[in-house]
């Protein structure tokens, strides 16, 4: 989106924060161990990709109707996503390849998988586990772009329920391919329509399609712990946000946050535990073992926001832009 929304930003570093704070306290105890209680593990830090999603949604449906046509719509998503995905792949396969356990050390076969970003269809390993969550991300997208062609765009409660149905489905019986598409389906969904009442599509049937994906969400996540107090506070941040009512969350901090969180999803996971194995053997397990990598990562994910991932993103931009597409030049919004 060419203009940010600052309070959309806070929420995209809160969602990145739970992430980062999940896998360096739950998620490494789990693989590694902490020697710390684990009462200071963020379990229910998963969540924030599930905030990640129900963005998404939102952000990608003001994109596509900002575009002229599919090809525009391509570019800018291709844009947004591969460059920067690209640099920190190079850089995790770094660290990995030289300062990594020796089994998460990741081949150069692997890596050029990797470049795909959808290395899972390819039953490829990725080089850092939070890639996983890229390719529901490509999915959603070409969803959104196939819905264009056909000029389905518009037609949001047909399409929005055959997906919750689908989603529903698959989740009831297990049947599901990528199984992540389908059963985030109610957030991204969810994500469109907060868009639409932002926008001033205040309706009822909005908001009740809301309740709708909601309950879906709720049913695929019935195994997870925590899942009914975790996305109800996720829908009630949202709905505080398009009514502007959560302000307060408009902060140096969290919008900070926010402006790395592409890069600080993609760098943190493996770097991060790669730094931490070695503090352990120089220090006690405690919040300075946390503390250092999670500094460490912050840094890394500002050098790239600020020096590659702006400046590559404008330069990738106006290359493709000069480049016809054939077959995506027709209008979105006819």
């Amino acid at each position: 989106m060419d203009k940010r929304i600052t309070v959309l930003d806070s929420l995209r570093g809160i969602a990145a924060l739970f992430v980062v704070i999940y896998h360096y306290t739950y998620r490494f105890r789990l693989k590694y161990g902490h020697d710390f209680s684990p009462l200071f593990d963020l379990k229910i830090g998963f969540y924030g990709v599930e905030l990640f999603f129900v963005i998404s949604g939102f952000v990608i449906f003001m994109t596509v109707e900002q575009c002229r046509n599919g090809s525009e719509f391509a570019i800018k998503r291709f844009t947004r996503l591969y460059p920067t995905y690209w640099l920190c792949l190079l850089v995790t396969f770094t660290v990995l390849h030289f300062f990594g356990q020796p089994d998460s050390r990741p081949s150069y076969g692997q890596l050029m998988v990797n470049f795909s970003m959808v290395q899972y269809l390819l039953h490829v390993k990725s080089v850092d586990g939070v890639y996983w969550s890229l390719l529901t991300e490509l999915f959603f997208y070409l969803l959104i772009f196939i819905l264009s062609i056909f000029n389905w765009l518009k037609r949001i409660y047909v399409w929005g329920a055959i997906w919750l149905a689908l989603s529903v489905v698959s989740s009831t019986y297990d049947i599901y391919y990528h199984h992540s598409f389908l059963k985030f389906a109610g957030l991204f969904y969810s994500g469109v329509l907060f868009y639409k009442i932002y926008t001033g599509n205040n309706v009822i049937k909005n908001h009740l399609m809301v309740l709708l994906a909601y309950l879906v969400v709720l049913y695929n996540f019935r195994d997870e712990d925590y899942s009914i107090p975790v996305i109800t506070v996720i829908y009630l941040l949202f709905y505080g946000f398009v009514f502007q009512k959560v302000k307060f969350l408009n902060n140096r901090v969290l919008r900070f946050a926010g402006f790395i969180s592409y890069p600080l999803y993609l760098l943190h996971q493996e770097i991060g535990y790669t730094i931490m194995l070695y503090l352990r053997k120089i220090m006690p397990d405690g919040i300075a073992v946390i503390l250092i990598p999670f500094i460490v990562s912050v840094l890394i994910a500002s050098v790239v926001s600020l020096y590659f991932e702006k400046p590559i993103i404008k330069k990738v931009r106006a290359f493709l832009e000069g480049i016809r597409l054939p077959g995506l030049s027709y209008n979105l919004n006819k």
